[in-house]
């Protein structure tokens, strides 16, 4: 916004900047749907890896075990081909098929919860800030002997 306020606007103002209308319709939010972030063993290792990777924890993936939904939390390696067994939810772990493999998860639950907050107490912080680099669009060019 510092940016925005600091660079876009003058130069708008001074006429070194054009503006670009907005498109025409009405736009709104995707909604997730419980279904969206339900897996199933028809997915593939990378589709659900995307998945995680674009869901995180929060909202997270889910995965049914007896009837029940269990939040996966990280993946801790792949076991092999597919074996064809149920789920299997042991204690922090729940080891399931995929379309391509079988694969070994992390449950989201208290205990991982906990190490992920002494983690971030120990973490260290960034040295630097990189600023984020603000494109400006329709930008007006001087000419020579304005």
């Amino acid at each position: 916004m510092r940016m925005l306020v600091s660079e876009a606007a003058p130069a708008y103002c001074k006429g070194t900047l054009s503006g670009a209308p907005q498109p025409a319709g009405d736009f709104v939010w995707a909604r997730l749907e419980p279904a969206h972030l339900m897996i199933s063993q028809a997915m593939s290792i990378e589709h659900v890896a995307r998945l995680w990777h674009v869901l995180g924890l929060l909202p997270g993936i889910f995965l049914v075990i007896a009837g029940r939904k269990v939040r996966l939390a990280l993946q801790i390696r792949r076991l092999g081909p597919p074996t064809g067994e149920a789920p299997v939810k042991r204690w922090g772990t729940v080891e399931f098929d995929l379309a391509d493999g079988r694969v070994l998860y992390l449950v989201y639950g208290r205990l991982l919860k906990r190490l992920l907050k002494v983690r971030s107490v120990f973490a260290h912080a960034p040295v630097t800030e990189t600023r984020p680099v603000m494109r400006l669009f329709g930008k007006v060019e001087n000419k020579p002997g304005q």
